[in-house]
Protein backbone atom coordinates (compact mmCIF):
# COMPACT_ATOMS: atom_id res chain seq x y z
CA UNK A 1 0.00 0.00 0.00
CA UNK A 2 1.64 3.75 -1.02
CA UNK A 3 1.27 6.43 1.37
CA UNK A 4 1.27 10.09 -0.17
CA UNK A 5 1.50 13.06 1.27
CA UNK A 6 -1.51 15.47 0.39
CA UNK A 7 -1.57 19.04 0.17
CA UNK A 8 -4.70 20.50 -1.07
CA UNK A 9 -4.03 24.07 -2.35
CA UNK A 10 -6.46 26.48 -1.50
CA UNK A 11 -6.82 30.14 -2.91
CA UNK A 12 -5.95 32.83 -0.17
CA UNK A 13 -8.16 34.22 1.47
CA UNK A 14 -11.31 33.07 -1.14
CA UNK A 15 -14.52 34.58 -0.27
CA UNK A 16 -17.66 35.75 -2.52
CA UNK A 17 -16.81 39.60 -1.68
CA UNK A 18 -13.38 39.47 -3.02
CA UNK A 19 -14.69 37.71 -6.22
CA UNK A 20 -15.53 40.50 -9.13
CA UNK A 21 -18.46 39.09 -10.11
CA UNK A 22 -19.12 40.97 -13.66
CA UNK A 23 -21.62 39.21 -15.73
CA UNK A 24 -21.60 36.68 -13.14
CA UNK A 25 -23.69 37.88 -10.69
CA UNK A 26 -26.57 35.83 -10.72
CA UNK A 27 -24.15 32.75 -10.76
CA UNK A 28 -22.12 34.07 -7.01
CA UNK A 29 -26.43 34.16 -5.77
CA UNK A 30 -27.16 30.82 -6.60
CA UNK A 31 -23.95 29.64 -4.88
CA UNK A 32 -24.43 32.12 -1.75
CA UNK A 33 -28.13 30.71 -1.44
CA UNK A 34 -26.45 26.81 -2.07
CA UNK A 35 -24.12 27.65 1.07
CA UNK A 36 -26.59 29.58 2.95
CA UNK A 37 -27.22 26.60 5.57
CA UNK A 38 -24.30 24.92 5.93
CA UNK A 39 -21.40 25.42 8.36
CA UNK A 40 -18.00 24.18 9.09
CA UNK A 41 -15.78 24.06 6.23
CA UNK A 42 -12.91 21.59 5.85
CA UNK A 43 -10.53 21.06 3.18
CA UNK A 44 -9.73 17.79 1.81
CA UNK A 45 -6.88 16.89 4.57
CA UNK A 46 -9.51 16.80 7.36
CA UNK A 47 -11.68 13.89 6.48
CA UNK A 48 -14.26 11.70 8.40
CA UNK A 49 -17.14 14.51 10.30
CA UNK A 50 -20.67 13.66 8.87
CA UNK A 51 -22.97 16.44 8.20
CA UNK A 52 -26.50 17.07 9.68
CA UNK A 53 -29.57 16.21 7.85
CA UNK A 54 -32.00 18.37 6.41
CA UNK A 55 -29.53 20.74 3.96
CA UNK A 56 -31.43 21.60 0.63
CA UNK A 57 -29.15 18.52 -1.54
CA UNK A 58 -29.30 18.57 -5.50
CA UNK A 59 -26.51 18.83 -7.47
CA UNK A 60 -24.79 21.68 -9.48
CA UNK A 61 -22.90 22.07 -12.31
CA UNK A 62 -20.81 25.12 -12.36
CA UNK A 63 -18.80 25.73 -15.83
CA UNK A 64 -16.97 28.01 -17.38
CA UNK A 65 -13.64 29.32 -19.25
CA UNK A 66 -10.17 28.74 -17.76
CA UNK A 67 -9.66 31.76 -15.11
CA UNK A 68 -13.11 32.22 -14.70
CA UNK A 69 -13.21 31.94 -10.96
CA UNK A 70 -14.23 28.15 -10.43
CA UNK A 71 -11.56 27.24 -7.86
CA UNK A 72 -12.69 30.47 -6.36
CA UNK A 73 -16.06 30.22 -5.73
CA UNK A 74 -15.87 26.90 -4.96
CA UNK A 75 -13.67 27.58 -2.03
CA UNK A 76 -15.95 30.82 -1.49
CA UNK A 77 -19.00 28.31 -1.31
CA UNK A 78 -16.82 26.62 1.63
CA UNK A 79 -15.79 29.50 3.30
CA UNK A 80 -18.97 31.02 3.03
CA UNK A 81 -20.92 27.40 4.40
CA UNK A 82 -18.39 27.29 7.57
CA UNK A 83 -19.96 30.73 8.55
CA UNK A 84 -23.69 30.73 7.96
CA UNK A 85 -26.55 29.71 9.88
CA UNK A 86 -27.49 26.39 10.49
CA UNK A 87 -26.01 23.31 12.29
CA UNK A 88 -23.93 21.16 9.45
CA UNK A 89 -20.56 20.14 10.08
CA UNK A 90 -19.02 18.88 6.94
CA UNK A 91 -18.36 21.00 4.32
CA UNK A 92 -15.71 19.31 1.79
CA UNK A 93 -13.29 20.66 -1.08
CA UNK A 94 -11.70 18.11 -3.63
CA UNK A 95 -9.94 19.57 -6.57
CA UNK A 96 -9.48 16.18 -8.47
CA UNK A 97 -6.28 16.98 -10.20
CA UNK A 98 -4.32 16.69 -6.63
CA UNK A 99 -6.39 13.81 -5.88
CA UNK A 100 -5.75 11.47 -8.68
CA UNK A 101 -2.36 9.94 -7.05
CA UNK A 102 -4.21 7.95 -4.37
CA UNK A 103 -6.52 6.30 -6.59
CA UNK A 104 -10.85 6.55 -7.33
CA UNK A 105 -10.96 4.93 -3.61
CA UNK A 106 -10.04 7.68 -1.52
CA UNK A 107 -12.96 9.44 -2.74
CA UNK A 108 -14.91 7.12 -0.66
CA UNK A 109 -13.82 9.03 2.72
CA UNK A 110 -15.88 12.26 1.84
CA UNK A 111 -19.14 9.94 2.26
CA UNK A 112 -21.15 12.37 4.63
CA UNK A 113 -20.43 15.65 3.67
CA UNK A 114 -22.69 18.03 4.11
CA UNK A 115 -21.78 20.42 0.95
CA UNK A 116 -19.19 18.48 -0.92
CA UNK A 117 -17.26 20.76 -3.60
CA UNK A 118 -15.36 18.72 -6.44
CA UNK A 119 -13.14 20.86 -8.82
CA UNK A 120 -11.62 19.94 -12.12
CA UNK A 121 -14.03 16.81 -13.12
CA UNK A 122 -12.47 16.86 -16.17
CA UNK A 123 -9.48 15.36 -15.20
CA UNK A 124 -11.17 11.98 -14.29
CA UNK A 125 -14.06 11.98 -17.05
CA UNK A 126 -13.87 9.05 -19.29
CA UNK A 127 -12.19 6.85 -17.23
CA UNK A 128 -15.11 3.88 -15.53
CA UNK A 129 -13.26 3.59 -12.04
CA UNK A 130 -12.64 7.37 -11.27
CA UNK A 131 -16.41 7.78 -12.28
CA UNK A 132 -17.95 4.96 -10.31
CA UNK A 133 -16.65 6.29 -7.15
CA UNK A 134 -17.62 9.94 -7.66
CA UNK A 135 -21.26 7.59 -8.31
CA UNK A 136 -21.06 6.91 -5.44
CA UNK A 137 -20.27 10.26 -3.78
CA UNK A 138 -23.78 11.80 -5.76
CA UNK A 139 -25.67 8.51 -4.61
CA UNK A 140 -24.53 9.01 -0.54
CA UNK A 141 -25.36 12.88 -1.08
CA UNK A 142 -28.60 11.80 -3.02
CA UNK A 143 -29.76 9.69 0.12
CA UNK A 144 -28.82 11.85 2.76
CA UNK A 145 -30.45 15.47 0.89
CA UNK A 146 -27.00 16.64 0.72
CA UNK A 147 -25.66 19.48 -1.74
CA UNK A 148 -22.99 18.66 -4.74
CA UNK A 149 -21.09 21.11 -6.55
CA UNK A 150 -18.81 20.10 -9.34
CA UNK A 151 -16.99 22.24 -11.80
CA UNK A 152 -15.20 22.06 -14.95
CA UNK A 153 -14.47 24.17 -17.63
CA UNK A 154 -17.30 21.99 -20.11
CA UNK A 155 -20.99 21.67 -19.65
CA UNK A 156 -21.72 17.37 -18.76
CA UNK A 157 -22.71 17.34 -22.70
CA UNK A 158 -19.61 18.42 -24.03
CA UNK A 159 -17.56 15.70 -21.97
CA UNK A 160 -17.10 11.89 -22.61
CA UNK A 161 -18.61 10.08 -19.74
CA UNK A 162 -18.00 6.11 -19.30
CA UNK A 163 -20.77 5.79 -16.69
CA UNK A 164 -24.56 6.67 -18.61
CA UNK A 165 -25.50 6.82 -14.77
CA UNK A 166 -23.10 9.67 -14.17
CA UNK A 167 -23.80 11.65 -17.40
CA UNK A 168 -27.43 11.85 -16.93
CA UNK A 169 -27.21 12.74 -13.22
CA UNK A 170 -24.94 15.45 -14.47
CA UNK A 171 -26.51 16.55 -17.32
CA UNK A 172 -30.23 16.60 -15.27
CA UNK A 173 -28.55 19.07 -12.07
CA UNK A 174 -29.12 22.34 -12.27
CA UNK A 175 -26.44 24.20 -14.59
CA UNK A 176 -24.16 27.56 -13.59
CA UNK A 177 -22.23 29.32 -16.56
CA UNK A 178 -19.07 31.42 -15.88
CA UNK A 179 -18.68 34.05 -18.10
CA UNK A 180 -14.80 35.43 -18.54
CA UNK A 181 -14.13 39.16 -17.81
CA UNK A 182 -13.81 41.37 -20.31
CA UNK A 183 -10.32 43.92 -19.83
CA UNK A 184 -11.88 46.33 -17.58
CA UNK A 185 -13.34 43.64 -15.41
CA UNK A 186 -9.74 42.28 -15.33
CA UNK A 187 -7.68 45.28 -14.58
CA UNK A 188 -10.09 45.28 -11.90
CA UNK A 189 -10.23 41.83 -10.24
CA UNK A 190 -6.51 42.68 -10.33
CA UNK A 191 -6.67 45.50 -8.43
CA UNK A 192 -8.81 44.18 -5.92
CA UNK A 193 -6.53 41.14 -5.65
CA UNK A 194 -3.62 42.97 -5.09
CA UNK A 195 -6.02 45.34 -1.83
CA UNK A 196 -6.69 41.48 -0.48
CA UNK A 197 -2.68 41.42 -0.65
CA UNK A 198 -2.32 44.85 1.23
CA UNK A 199 -1.01 46.70 -1.62
CA UNK A 200 -1.90 49.24 -4.48
CA UNK A 201 -1.66 48.37 -8.02
CA UNK A 202 -1.81 51.46 -10.24
CA UNK A 203 -4.15 51.50 -13.28
CA UNK A 204 -1.30 52.15 -15.43
CA UNK A 205 0.78 49.17 -13.56
CA UNK A 206 -2.37 46.80 -14.33
CA UNK A 207 -2.36 48.10 -18.30
CA UNK A 208 0.90 46.92 -18.64
CA UNK A 209 0.01 43.72 -17.43
CA UNK A 210 -2.88 42.67 -19.28
CA UNK A 211 -1.08 43.99 -22.34
CA UNK A 212 2.28 41.44 -22.02
CA UNK A 213 0.65 38.64 -20.02
CA UNK A 214 -1.67 35.39 -20.88
CA UNK A 215 -5.01 37.03 -20.80
CA UNK A 216 -6.39 34.44 -18.12
CA UNK A 217 -7.32 34.92 -14.84
CA UNK A 218 -5.09 32.50 -13.20
CA UNK A 219 -2.08 33.46 -15.11
CA UNK A 220 -2.47 37.14 -14.11
CA UNK A 221 -3.13 36.52 -10.33
CA UNK A 222 0.00 34.39 -10.09
CA UNK A 223 1.89 36.61 -11.50
CA UNK A 224 0.78 39.48 -9.70
CA UNK A 225 1.94 37.25 -6.39
CA UNK A 226 4.97 36.73 -8.03
CA UNK A 227 5.54 40.54 -8.50
CA UNK A 228 4.26 41.31 -4.83
CA UNK A 229 6.93 39.14 -3.60
CA UNK A 230 9.43 40.59 -5.56
CA UNK A 231 8.51 44.22 -4.16
CA UNK A 232 8.61 43.46 -0.81
CA UNK A 233 12.22 41.60 -1.28
CA UNK A 234 13.49 44.83 -3.60
CA UNK A 235 11.66 47.33 -1.47
CA UNK A 236 10.83 48.63 -4.64
CA UNK A 237 6.76 49.84 -5.67
CA UNK A 238 5.31 48.20 -8.61
CA UNK A 239 6.19 50.44 -10.95
CA UNK A 240 6.40 49.27 -14.45
CA UNK A 241 9.99 49.82 -15.41
CA UNK A 242 10.34 47.39 -12.09
CA UNK A 243 8.01 44.97 -13.63
CA UNK A 244 9.43 44.88 -16.54
CA UNK A 245 13.04 44.24 -14.67
CA UNK A 246 11.25 40.78 -13.27
CA UNK A 247 9.13 39.70 -16.01
CA UNK A 248 12.62 39.69 -17.76
CA UNK A 249 14.11 37.41 -15.16
CA UNK A 250 11.33 35.42 -14.90
CA UNK A 251 8.68 34.17 -18.01
CA UNK A 252 5.18 33.53 -16.99
CA UNK A 253 4.16 30.11 -16.74
CA UNK A 254 5.51 27.51 -14.94
CA UNK A 255 7.04 23.93 -16.92
CA UNK A 256 7.14 20.75 -15.42
CA UNK A 257 9.16 17.58 -16.58
CA UNK A 258 7.51 14.58 -15.89
CA UNK A 259 7.62 10.43 -16.72
CA UNK A 260 5.02 7.96 -16.36
CA UNK A 261 5.31 4.62 -15.96
CA UNK A 262 2.86 1.49 -16.24
CA UNK A 263 1.09 0.75 -18.84
CA UNK A 264 1.05 3.54 -20.95
CA UNK A 265 2.50 2.23 -24.35
CA UNK A 266 0.41 0.76 -27.13
CA UNK A 267 -3.24 2.08 -25.44
CA UNK A 268 -3.51 5.72 -26.88
CA UNK A 269 -1.48 7.87 -23.96
CA UNK A 270 0.65 10.56 -25.99
CA UNK A 271 -2.25 11.66 -27.96
CA UNK A 272 -4.40 11.54 -25.42
CA UNK A 273 -2.43 13.62 -23.18
CA UNK A 274 -2.32 16.19 -26.46
CA UNK A 275 -6.32 16.27 -26.31
CA UNK A 276 -6.45 16.67 -22.57
CA UNK A 277 -3.44 19.37 -22.91
CA UNK A 278 -4.57 21.38 -25.79
CA UNK A 279 -8.28 21.65 -23.52
CA UNK A 280 -6.66 23.34 -20.85
CA UNK A 281 -4.12 25.65 -22.89
CA UNK A 282 -1.07 23.49 -22.23
CA UNK A 283 1.78 23.48 -24.11
CA UNK A 284 5.20 20.85 -24.33
CA UNK A 285 5.33 17.31 -25.55
CA UNK A 286 4.98 13.44 -24.87
CA UNK A 287 7.06 10.88 -26.49
CA UNK A 288 7.75 7.05 -25.25
CA UNK A 289 10.94 6.36 -24.27
CA UNK A 290 12.50 2.68 -24.67
CA UNK A 291 12.29 1.34 -21.25
CA UNK A 292 8.41 1.72 -21.57
CA UNK A 293 7.81 5.01 -19.79
CA UNK A 294 6.39 8.08 -21.38
CA UNK A 295 8.26 11.39 -21.11
CA UNK A 296 5.64 14.82 -21.26
CA UNK A 297 6.90 18.28 -20.52
CA UNK A 298 4.38 20.35 -19.60
CA UNK A 299 4.07 24.56 -20.03
CA UNK A 300 1.43 27.08 -19.03
CA UNK A 301 -0.33 28.13 -16.12
CA UNK A 302 0.56 27.29 -12.24
CA UNK A 303 -3.19 25.78 -12.57
CA UNK A 304 -3.24 24.35 -15.97
CA UNK A 305 -0.22 22.62 -15.68
CA UNK A 306 -1.49 21.14 -11.68
CA UNK A 307 -4.65 19.93 -13.59
CA UNK A 308 -2.71 17.93 -16.48
CA UNK A 309 -0.62 16.78 -14.05
CA UNK A 310 -3.32 15.11 -12.22
CA UNK A 311 -4.65 13.79 -15.58
CA UNK A 312 -0.87 12.55 -16.51
CA UNK A 313 -1.92 10.05 -12.93
CA UNK A 314 -5.51 8.90 -15.23
CA UNK A 315 -4.47 8.74 -18.60
CA UNK A 316 -6.88 6.92 -20.66
CA UNK A 317 -9.04 4.42 -19.76
CA UNK A 318 -7.05 1.75 -21.17
CA UNK A 319 -3.86 3.06 -19.37
CA UNK A 320 -2.48 1.35 -15.54
CA UNK A 321 -0.30 4.39 -14.42
CA UNK A 322 1.68 3.02 -11.30
CA UNK A 323 3.45 6.53 -10.66
CA UNK A 324 3.96 9.83 -12.36
CA UNK A 325 7.85 10.95 -10.65
CA UNK A 326 7.30 15.14 -11.24
CA UNK A 327 10.13 17.41 -11.60
CA UNK A 328 11.01 20.36 -9.93
CA UNK A 329 8.79 23.34 -11.19
CA UNK A 330 10.77 25.60 -13.37
CA UNK A 331 10.34 28.57 -16.26
CA UNK A 332 9.36 27.42 -19.60
CA UNK A 333 12.69 26.59 -21.36
CA UNK A 334 13.60 28.91 -24.41
CA UNK A 335 12.17 27.63 -27.73
CA UNK A 336 9.42 25.30 -26.19
CA UNK A 337 6.95 24.77 -28.09
CA UNK A 338 4.07 26.62 -27.98
CA UNK A 339 1.74 23.68 -29.05
CA UNK A 340 1.66 19.85 -27.43
CA UNK A 341 3.37 17.80 -29.75
CA UNK A 342 3.51 13.69 -29.69
CA UNK A 343 7.27 12.88 -30.35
Amino acid sequence: MRQLPLSVRLVAGARFDNYLAGANESVVAQLRELASPQRAFRDARAPGVAGARGVAGGLTWLCGPPGAGKTHLLQALGADASTGAGAGTGAVYLPLSQLTAMGPAALAAWQGADLLCIDELGTVIGHRAWESALFGLYRDCEERGASLVCAAREAPMQLRFALPDLASRCAAGQRLTLQALDESQQRSALQLRAQQRGFELPEETAHYLLRRLPRDMSSLCAVLDTLDNASLEAQRRLTVPFIREVLQRQAPGVARRCRITGRVHGVHYRASAARRAAALGVSGYARNDPDGSVEVLASGSPAAVREFIGWLWVGPPAAIVTLVDEGAAETPPPGAPREFTVA
